[in-house]
């Protein structure tokens, strides 16, 4: 689990098979997305530190994937 720099967005990985990534906007109490992670297990999140920049990455053992959620969704509420 992490949360973003500007504190509205927290990002977590849960252990089923597929390793999940939901995102959700703190502040409006909302799940934005829940997108199939990686087949390898998460270990990390980790959110970029600039400012207002929403991209993470999800890190494993084998595994190193970068996200922009509003390429998921489209639109962050």
């Amino acid at each position: 689990m992490s949360i973003s720099s500007c504190g509205r967005y927290v990002a977590c990985a849960d252990l089923s098979n597929d390793h999940k990534v939901t995102i959700y906007n703190i502040e409006r109490k909302k799940q934005l997305v829940v997108t199939e992670g990686s087949k390898e297990k998460i270990i990390d999140i980790a959110w970029s530190k600039r400012p207002d920049d929403l991209r993470f990455a999800c890190l494993g053992a084998k595994l190193i994937k970068f996200w922009h959620p509003a390429d998921i969704t489209k639109k962050l509420n």
